[in-house]
């Protein structure tokens, strides 16, 4: 009981206690008005068998807003059974007999540096799909930011009569699982030859006995320095190593000091006749399949056999890679292999593809060969019999299961839920008059189908002041849209004539949304670098901008957007943003980067000298704001302190860094009346905060959130000032299963603001930070804040959740603190650190490396 409700305060997350945000009424209202399921985007299929009774199919899919993992059981005959299932991840899945399984999952966070933290966790699932329990299975440390020669583990997962088998190759480590999640055995790298492997295979035959083959360095002189190869260790089913066999070997690359994820080679196990094991692997850059039979004392029988992949007869073909590497179920003692092939370079590459069938003992009866293009399998197929297979593949932003034969696919069906409908993100505010805001947002799944914002799938509607919809939601050609006087809408847009060019332009409508013209900009073959906006100077006249690539053309429009004089501006680097910010009806500036800013009259001429400033935001009154995140080294890396520093024209600094926001993520600006300033962020995936300042860097009132559900994902805030209101406009998930819609607030600015200023530090919450240094051994230091007096303790506990220490145990007034914790007496693995502070807690993991 301990370890669970440990183990859920951690994956909790970060908890944030905002002591200084106001509460206030909010009213939130829903902009989009689309209430079918979302044609979100579901990519990255797998297939897992389960023997060969039935198999699952996984993918990541986006409906619940940030991405998810979510499967499909189907029967033997490709039969859907049930619907759709929601499971913590797809990294890794085994399966018990009865029917339950245990998914495996990896988060990373950064410990340093040069240090990053990788945590594995377990999720246990009963036979009808509920989840059993969550769990940590291991933590480990990864220094490659500052030696590559150490890398990051690999490790699989398989099931046995009674419960689970995981083994981690970086370090070598072996743990046992009941079916919920308690650990029975713990194998640590006294039972192991090796350190740390950078692939590893592992399977269980029906007497629960077992092996592992991992790819290491084999060390025949002592030195380490001899070969490269791979072993594998035969266990029985009381944990006895029975056996370690070297199955193969090659000399080690020159001048490696340990080997690379890029040198493994493919490898996996299988059991065949219940109780041998059967090895495959393909050395890096070779074209040649081993198989290898073992009994389950590390007996081999028969010798290694080895097959030719279809592949390039010229040896200067080039690399080659191995796009799929896919084993299959046994069925009727039989089974197969398939492997596709990559060879040569980007520009003229082939494709060579291999299927074997083999007995139940082992021995090949049969394959097939092509060398068409051949999509990614994934690294299992369910065989059905006959030379037949189903697979899944993505498509068109869904997931389809598929029929494999002789090299040839057939779509069966669709396999994730959603039909139809859009996902809103990214809305955009702008003015329509007086009474009249309009709110645009993009199709989410239409922008992921290039890699570029593809804005023909944008809609827009209009919104009273007070928050109610006016008229149907219209779509549009583009994203970013302004209106003139009478009503008229100048949309731009950016869209694609093929895979990679795009041509810019935008559209004019009349107030009933009939077409008045089209405009092209420019067509250009780097949709990155493709881009217009248009700012309002005043009711006659608007100044547009557009550039393909790095050239930047400048635009006067009159009140009813016909053009009166275009510039070429200049050339830019590709990389340089460009913004144009109005001064007055009569002036603007011009801002690019490197560092640059310029003041034109409305004729387009310089006003001013250049100026070299860099800057976030212009204040007014010829004053600029420039923001950067704080990192507290140590305390914790993940902790972003948002911080704005103000300067003049003249570069003076007026504030040197103000704090603006505590673990700001995805932050917005805005200028306000009177030369004040909004900054909005995102904290937690969950909360969207907003607080308003002066020039000064002061604080005009308490942070507040801008939505008032604060259960589901949220992002992308976007705010107007208008008639002495803020309305914003964010992206929410908080209708289940349908992706994002666009919700809205409305505040009077005056409570935003109606505090007298104040120079803040950054605030004192309630937090726990990470430990510094991270590993560590024997001592670390622990760093936590207090909002107000507090009896406060702070506790540390093994993976099982029993007591280690005491760190604190005393009242506290408000503020920051330090406790050092030295662990000479303890022995290496992983350690919760829990405060409790009042009715607030907080955990986090740590972990002691000897």
């Amino acid at each position: 009981m301990i370890i669970k409700v440990l183990l859920s305060l951690i994956l909790a997350g970060s908890i944030i206690y905002d002591i200084q945000a106001q509460i206030l009424q909010i009213t939130d209202y829903k902009i989009s008005t689309d209430d079918k399921p979302s044609s979100i985007i579901q990519n990255s299929p797998k297939l897992f068998f389960d023997g060969s009774k039935r198999f699952i199919t996984t993918w990541k899919d986006y409906r619940d807003g940030l991405v998810s993992t979510y499967a499909q059981w189907f029967d033997s005959s490709g039969s859907a059974v049930d619907n759709n299932i929601k499971i913590s991840s797809d990294e890794k899945i085994a399966f018990l007999e009865d029917g339950s399984f245990m998914v495996l999952k990896e988060e990373g966070y950064t410990a340093g540096i040069d240090a990053y933290i990788v945590n594995i966790w377990g999720s246990s699932y009963d036979k009808n799909n509920n989840e059993l329990n969550t769990f940590s299975i291991i933590d480990y440390a990864d220094f490659t930011f500052w030696d590559p020669a150490l890398i990051r583990s690999t490790y699989d997962i398989s099931a046995y009569s009674d419960g689970y088998i995981f083994f981690s190759a970086n370090p070598l480590h072996l743990f046992k699982y009941t079916p919920d999640g308690t650990l029975t055995a713990d194998m640590y790298t006294e039972l192991l030859p090796a350190e740390r492997s950078i692939k590893t295979a592992l399977a269980v035959n029906k007497n629960d006995e077992y092996s592992i083959a991992y790819f290491n360095i084999i060390d025949v002189s002592g030195t380490q320095d001899d070969l490269i190869g791979i072993s594998a260790l035969f266990f029985s089913a009381q944990d006895s190593l029975m056996k370690n066999v070297i199955i193969d070997t090659l000399a080690k690359p020159a001048g490696y000091t340990w080997l690379r994820p890029e040198e493994a080679p493919a490898m996996d196990i299988i059991i065949i006749q219940d109780s041998l094991f059967q090895i495959f692997w393909i050395h890096k850059d070779s074209a040649t399949l081993n198989a290898a039979v073992y009994n389950s004392s590390g007996n081999q029988t028969g010798s290694v056999q080895k097959f030719n992949l279809l592949h390039k007869s010229d040896d200067t073909a080039g690399e080659i890679l191995i796009e799929n590497f896919a084993v299959s179920n046994v069925r009727d003692d039989q089974y197969a292999l398939l492997i596709s092939l990559l060879e040569g370079n980007d520009d003229s590459s082939t494709a060579g593809n291999t299927i074997f069938y083999f007995d139940g003992t082992g021995n090949v009866i049969d394959s097939i060969a092509n060398n068409t293009d051949f999509v990614p399998v994934g690294e299992q197929v369910y065989y059905r019999g006959n030379k037949e297979f189903f697979t899944v593949s993505e498509s068109n932003n869904d997931i389809m299961l598929n029929e494999l034969k002789d090299f040839s696919f057939t779509e069966l069906a669709q396999i994730n839920d959603d039909q139809e409908g859009s996902n809103e993100t990214n809305p955009f505010i702008t003015e329509v008059d007086s009474n009249t805001i309009f709110v645009t947002w993009y199709n989410e799944a239409a922008h992921h189908i290039y890699d570029w914002k593809n804005e023909q799938y944008s809609y827009g509607q209009k919104m009273s002041i007070y928050g109610t919809r006016t008229g149907d939601p219209i779509k549009l050609k583009g994203f970013r849209s302004i209106f003139s006087a009478d009503g008229n809408c100048l949309n731009l847009w950016k869209i694609p004539i093929s895979d990679d060019s795009v041509i810019v332009g935008y559209t004019i409508y009349d107030p009933e949304w009939n077409i008045v013209e089209d405009v092209i900009l420019t067509t250009s073959d780097y949709p990155h670098l493709a881009e217009s906006s248009v700012t309002k100077m005043s009711d006659s006249l608007y100044i547009l901008y557009f550039r393909n690539r790095n050239t930047v053309y400048v635009r006067t429009l009159d009140k009813n957007f016909n053009s009166i004089k275009e510039k070429y501006w200049q050339d830019l680097d590709v990389m340089d943003p460009f913004r144009i910010i109005k001064e007055t009806d009569t002036s603007f500036w011009i801002y690019w980067i490197p560092s640059s800013v310029q003041l034109y009259d409305n004729e387009m001429n310089t006003i001013s000298q250049k100026y070299p400033l860099y800057f976030d935001l212009y204040l007014g009154n010829n004053e600029f704001l420039h923001t950067q995140n704080n990192y507290a080294y140590g305390y914790p890396f993940n902790r972003e302190d948002l911080q704005g520093q103000v300067f003049s024209l003249d570069r003076n600094t007026l504030v040197e860094y103000a704090y603006l926001a505590s673990r700001a993520e995805d932050f917005r600006l805005s200028a306000l009346p009177d030369n004040n300033f909004l900054v909005m962020w995102q904290r937690n995936n969950d909360q969207l905060f907003a607080r308003a300042f002066n020039n000064r860097g002061a604080a005009k009132a308490d942070s507040f959130l801008i939505h008032s559900d604060i259960k589901s994902y949220k992002k992308h805030p976007a705010v107007l000032v208008k008639n002495g209101k803020l309305f914003f406009a964010w992206s929410d998930a908080r209708n289940s299963g349908r992706g994002y819609d666009i919700y809205g607030s409305t505040f009077e600015l005056s409570k935003v603001v109606e505090v007298g200023d104040r120079i803040l530090a950054a605030p004192v919450e309630f937090h726990l930070s990470q430990n510094y240094p991270n590993p560590f051994n024997p001592s670390t230091t622990i760093k936590y804040s207090l909002p107000e007096k507090l009896n406060v303790q702070i506790k540390v506990f093994d993976i099982l959740g029993r007591e280690a220490a005491v760190l604190v145990n005393e009242e506290k007034p408000a503020g920051e603190y330090t406790a050092n914790f030295n662990a000479s007496y303890l022995p290496s693995g992983v350690y919760i650190y829990k405060i409790t502070a009042g009715n607030l807690t907080y955990s986090r993991k740590m972990v002691l490396l000897k």
